[in-house]
């Protein structure tokens, strides 16, 4: 596979944290996508406005983590050994008060230290009007930033980290996508959105990547070995794509959640109705 990147873009990215649009998937590919989707919270019977780790029980998603084109991109910024470390589904439905505080990816996912990076696939239009993703470019430079937690129902942010960013911060990227366009931003760089105020719903689909470097730290992890050789002594990978139906798929996330509830993990699966 060969990167889709230029250097220019590769140096852009280094040096602001975040890259924007980036061609990703076809029409006919968002449709199947969102398809796939909507068929799954159907089957759940309620709004889901953030879920998180689907790739690991849904076949749509699995194949969205390991698409070509953007694995190609990965493979620009951190080599030709990529690991998918987690992904999360965000839902915004018209004129609803969701939005996603200012926040650090790294900071409880323990992947402060890491080489891991964000792609965030557009399953729909994303701009300003239906509260797209904001970032505050550069941030990933200062290392952990200063932050209160605060809990807020509306908050996608699950943790309810909020990080001090001036709203006339000159630094502040509204990443305005198309669907099937992504975005691309480091796992310390601020970032955050606001609430979908538009008649559409918003969509986005984002995945964390790493390389397999120092990954055995991270303990019962599970991975999936998305580009590389594919053998990694001393990581959980996931064996094989999931292959549960729709509603088989579905419990066994929710089977997932409790476990890792059990073992204090922070993970929000279904929204309110």
């Amino acid at each position: 596979m060969n990167s889709s990147l230029s250097r220019e873009e590769i140096e852009q990215y280094k040096s602001e944290g975040v890259l924007y649009p980036i061609a990703a998937l076809s029409a006919a590919e968002v449709r199947e996508f969102r398809a796939s989707l909507e068929a799954m919270i159907a089957c759940a019977g309620t709004a889901i406005k953030r879920m998180d780790n689907s790739h690991l029980f849904f076949r749509w998603a699995y194949d969205l983590v390991t698409h070509p084109r953007i694995l190609a991109a990965i493979e620009a910024v951190i080599g030709v050994e990529i690991l998918v470390h987690s992904s999360r589904i965000f839902y915004k439905r018209p004129h609803t008060r969701d939005y996603v505080s200012w926040h650090q990816d790294g900071r409880y996912s323990g992947l402060n230290t890491f080489s891991a990076h964000t792609a965030w696939v557009a399953l729909s239009e994303s701009h300003t009007g239906n509260g797209c993703l904001r970032v505050v470019a550069g941030s990933h430079l200062n290392g952990v930033h200063p932050m209160i937690e605060k809990k807020d129902q509306d908050n996608l942010e699950t943790n309810g980290q909020n990080i001090k960013i001036s709203a006339n911060d000159q630094r502040i990227r509204a990443v305005i996508l198309k669907p099937g366009e992504m975005s691309l931003h480091h796992i310390n760089v601020v970032h955050g959105s606001e609430a979908n105020d538009s008649n559409l719903e918003r969509v986005g689909f984002a995945i964390t990547y790493m390389p397999p470097d120092n990954c055995e730290k991270l303990e019962n992890h599970t991975f999936v070995a998305a580009l590389g050789r594919g053998h990694y002594p001393g990581l959980r990978l996931l064996s094989q794509p999931p292959n549960f139906d729709v509603a088989n798929g579905l419990e066994a996330h929710a089977q997932f959640v409790r476990e890792r509830k059990r073992r204090n993990f922070s993970s929000e699966v279904l929204g309110r109705p």
